[in-house]
């Protein structure tokens, strides 16, 4: 199989797979020297002043969220769970 043509590209089909590895390579590449640069731009613009957006927004509330959300979680895991047991024990008998 790897020696047959591939009826897409002139070329075999292990070449193929070969162009696309140093494709991915180059992207990856080209993506984290966008990115330096990105920063770097981004630091050179010097700080930017968040107090107005983060100022609104207190540690307190984002862990009373969290808390919630976690406790609605853990209620629907055990419904289903004593749901499983009820249909269990009447199947059971």
């Amino acid at each position: 199989m790897l020696g047959e043509r591939c009826r897409t590209f002139p070329v075999h089909k292990g070449c193929v797979m070969k162009l696309l590895q140093k494709v991915k390579a180059m992207l990856m590449v080209g993506l984290l020297l966008l990115t330096g640069l990105m920063g770097s731009v981004a630091h050179a613009a010097g700080t930017v002043d968040l107090t107005t957006i983060t100022g609104a927004v207190s540690a307190g509330d984002i862990t009373v969220g969290v808390l919630a959300i976690g406790a609605v979680m853990a209620v629907v895991y055990m419904t289903i769970k004593a749901a499983k047991i009820v249909i269990g024990v009447l199947k059971a008998s």
